[in-house]
Formats: structure tokens, C-alpha cells, sequence
């Protein structure tokens, strides 16, 4: 969390993608905030919306020096072939959007278990018995 991506031009948003392989397939999106500079200089500040296919997510995002932030979906993200993230600075803030990592976890159905249903109970029982 010590360093963070940042647009080069301080004017456009920061923004990323990923496309999904199934339009039917779920997501959770988990992203880290964290301000890596010591303070911003006299007036300056830096908050930003966060939307996903132009829908907002989040914001305003203030972070925070040396204080981690996650910004999360509760709700997986589902029936679009691309997710397009944007970070757009808001109108009053003088620093641009930043992000120090995200991570994105895509839905697994495990509706048909590769074990036996007593696999772990027996497992379980074992355990029981070596703490008493």
C-alpha cells in the first residue's frame, strides 16, 4: 500500500477493464485506498467517484494518509461482457483519482461436490477426539 496508480494527465479519469467469459458469470470487485503522500500541499485535496459501467459504485473517496481504505460490491456484478471502472476526480479536488491494488473474484459454482457428503465428518470427529 505504499504506492499508487494514478493517471498521467491529471484531467482524465483513471480507468480500467475486464471482460467476462460468460455474460451469465458473477464478480466481486475489492479495491484498496490508501494516501501515499505524507500531506497534500496547503489547499489541495483529492476525492473521487467511483462508477462501474457508468454507474456509481462509491464516492466520494477521500483516502486517507497512511490509513488503508476497501471499497467493495456487495452485490456481484453480473450480465455484461465488459466492466469498464472509471475514478473521476470530483470538481472541487486538485489531486487525481489513485489506486494502490484491487483484486477481482469471479464466482465459482460448486453445486456438485467432487467429496463424499461424510468426508468431513469423519474429519471432523478425528479433530474432536485429538483436542480432548
Amino acid at each position: 500500500m505504499s504506492a499508487a496508480v494514478r493517471p498521467i494527465n491529471t484531467s482524465v479519469p483513471l480507468q480500467f477493464h475486464w471482460d467476462a467469459d460468460n455474460v451469465n458469470d458473477q464478480y466481486y470487485l475489492y479495491m484498496h485506498f490508501n494516501e501515499v503522500n505524507k500531506k497534500l500541499a496547503g489547499n489541495k485535496t483529492r476525492t473521487f467517484n467511483i462508477t462501474v459501467n457508468d454507474k456509481l459504485l462509491f464516492g466520494p473517496v477521500i483516502p486517507r494518509y497512511r490509513v488503508a481504505n476497501t471499497t467493495y460490491n456487495q452485490i456481484p456484478y453480473t450480465g455484461a461482457k465488459t466492466y469498464e471502472i472509471t475514478f473521476s476526480k470530483n470538481a472541487n479536488a486538485s489531486g487525481s483519482p489513485i489506486l494502490n491494488a484491487f483484486e477481482i473474484y469471479k464466482v465459482k459454482d460448486f453445486s456438485r461436490s467432487e467429496t463424499h457428503r461424510d468426508d468431513g465428518k469423519l474429519a471432523l470427529l478425528n479433530t474432536y477426539a485429538y483436542l480432548l
